[in-house]
């Protein structure tokens, strides 16, 4: 994950995501809605409706924070994220069919990692939806946890879950993995969500799956078998989620836009 800190500038000295330790337990976080607010800006020549407008393109999101989309335009913007999601994606489009297929039918099954596939789908298909999202989380998590470096010999490498199955991976990879499972499952990707994050306890970045519930999200994490909702996480700090249909920035529960990213104020 450390390609991704340089997306992160609140977290410019922190470390990838470690192997597993023992999950400290969730703290109480706040339950109250989302609250936006603006500030008016000194000598900006911006007036409050100016502001207003551009922070309605905030919304409230995942961990208590608020989300916008990425603007995959900015400069400092990592690509390599970009182009990590877009190979899982890639590899998803092209083999989805295939392990779907085999999900079905064992006479389909051409891998290993195809079989072990359709042995977890195959447990867990007709769970209620809580033990089943509690069943795909533990089932994955038992896959081994192994640094990009030691698998990869790079500091960042984002694994389909061909490739997790056969030689494991970090926390990103687990992620990848449950919410490739979740939607052979039939969930909508505009439930699901892969989300960076600061682990404030820990210091370093993190990456969980976070599925909707319509009251907020459960996390599927790899730190823990068990579930919990995203507002007990008052220690996860989100700043980057994905899926399938696009890329979202975080940030905490006040926001001031920016200054460049607001729209010039009106003359006059």
């Amino acid at each position: 994950m450390r390609h991704v800190l340089t997306l992160l500038l609140a977290a410019g000295l922190l470390v990838s995501c470690a192997a597993p330790a023992p999950e400290p337990a969730p703290s109480p976080a706040p339950l109250g809605p989302v609250a936006v607010t603006v500030t008016p800006l000194p000598q900006t020549g911006m007036n409050l409706a100016v502001l207003a407008a551009a922070a309605r393109a905030y919304r409230p999101a995942v961990f208590g924070s608020v989300e916008t989309p990425l603007d995959l335009g900015r400069a400092n913007l990592d690509g390599k994220i970009v182009q990590q999601w877009q190979r899982v994606q890639d590899w998803s489009k092209a083999h989805s069919a295939a392990w779907r297929d085999c999900a079905f039918d064992l006479a389909t099954c051409r891998t290993v990692p195809e079989r072990a596939w359709r042995d977890l789908l195959s447990r867990v298909r007709m769970l209620p939806r809580e033990q089943q999202l509690a069943a795909v989380n533990r089932a994955l998590n038992d896959v081994p946890y192994i640094d990009d470096a030691l698998r990869d010999g790079v500091a960042d490498y984002w694994a389909t879950p061909e490739e997790f199955l056969l030689r494991s991976g970090d926390c990103e990879d687990f992620a990848i993995a449950k919410y490739l499972a979740l939607r052979h499952l039939g969930y909508s990707a505009e439930t699901l969500r892969i989300v960076i994050l600061t682990d404030s306890i820990r210091g370093q970045v993190h990456a969980v799956l976070a599925v909707g519930n319509g009251d907020g999200a459960v996390i599927l994490d790899s730190l823990s078998s068990e579930l919990f909702a995203d507002a007990l996480y008052a220690h996860y700090e989100p700043h980057i989620s994905v899926n399938e249909l696009g890329m979202w920035e975080h940030f905490g529960r006040t926001v001031v836009p920016p200054l460049a990213e607001l729209p010039p104020a009106p003359l006059g």
